[in-house]
């Protein structure tokens, strides 16, 4: 049984298939063409015509405050050693992850683990760290939202910090990056970028949450999960509105056998050839627009003949 359903200005498809539930999008006005999009691009996306398909991680995390005194609000210089509140055991009360969700792209169940009360006031989280780690040695992709500055690098140290070593190699996609390269907003947080696409937006909390969370309050820690995890299909929603618009470096045809044309940003194989070429100051390439996400691609290889670009000049550096 499969449903399609339309969120904001996106079509969403939903169905099943060997035991998991499938996510796919598509944008056009008409919903028979939607449909008959979806039928096919989830075909290629269970793997009924594609070998291996990239695995793609929707990713967040949550972390915990750092505990200190200061004389100012800002800027706050302190020293660890002296101005952070330390624990019984003598560990300094700085950052550490307390909740981590997570989902493949177009999956439907959502992965996620959160410490424990001791954990959270102790700032200890390996317990969460393996699960997390076998997620990033799965992954092809990771996408988060300021992943590159925050998650990510902030992941990485943890998993230092707690003994395991860096994951198998995978590339990554930052959703604020993406934003900040090719719109022009107000504020790039991702709750008002959902706002104004007609995404899912986050839920309402204030820093008490995180206060409660690190105070021995059960319930706060329940209720970071259930934020933590909501964020996921937000992310996801911003990261698919965000496709037609990401220009490299992930290509995710590279991926995928490549004796048929792809589009490198969602694997449809509906590639229009635009009429407008693809022009740079070495050289004309033919472009294309994918029928399904509306990327804009172009071929690596110049229209040029050897003797055109032989008689053609460039601009001299600047």
């Amino acid at each position: 049984m499969a449903c399609l359903y339309r969120r904001g200005n996106i079509w969403w498809w939903e169905g099943k298939c060997g035991g998991k539930r499938y996510r796919e999008t598509t944008r056009t006005s008409n919903k028979d063409n939607a449909q008959r999009i979806m039928e096919r691009r989830v075909a290629e996306l269970r793997g009924l015509q594609l070998p291996k398909i990239p695995r793609i991680l929707i990713l967040d995390i949550e972390t915990a405050p750092i505990e200190c005194y200061a004389w100012t609000y800002w800027p706050n210089f302190i020293d660890p050693m002296s101005q952070v509140v330390k624990n019984k055991d003598g560990k300094p009360k700085d950052w550490s992850i307390l909740t981590w969700a997570a989902k493949w792209l177009f999956e439907a169940d959502v992965h996620s683990a959160m410490v424990t009360l001791k954990e959270a006031e102790y700032r200890y989280d390996k317990s969460i760290m393996k699960d997390l780690w076998d997620l990033f040695e799965e992954a092809d992709v990771v996408v988060a939202h300021n992943g590159e500055k925050f998650d990510i690098r902030r992941i990485n140290y943890r998993f230092a910090v707690n003994g395991f070593g860096p994951p198998s190699p995978y590339q990554s996609i930052d959703t604020l990056k993406v934003a900040k390269k090719v719109w022009g907003v107000p504020s790039y947080k991702q709750d008002y970028l959902c706002r104004e696409f007609g995404l899912t937006r986050k839920l309402d909390t204030d820093f008490e949450l995180w206060e409660r969370c690190v105070s021995g309050d059960q319930s706060g820690l329940d209720e970071m999960l259930e934020y933590n995890k909501h964020d996921i299909f937000g992310l996801e929603d911003l990261y698919i509105t965000e496709r037609p618009w990401i220009k490299g470096p992930v290509n995710l045809s590279m991926y995928v056998d490549n004796n048929k044309p792809y589009c490198p940003n969602c694997l449809s194989k509906e590639i229009k050839t635009l009429s407008k070429p693809y022009v740079t100051p070495a050289g004309s390439y033919e472009s294309y627009r994918c029928m399904s996400c509306g990327t804009i691609m172009r071929n690596r290889y110049t229209e040029k003949t050897i003797d055109q670009r032989r008689n053609s000049y460039l601009p001299t550096a600047r």
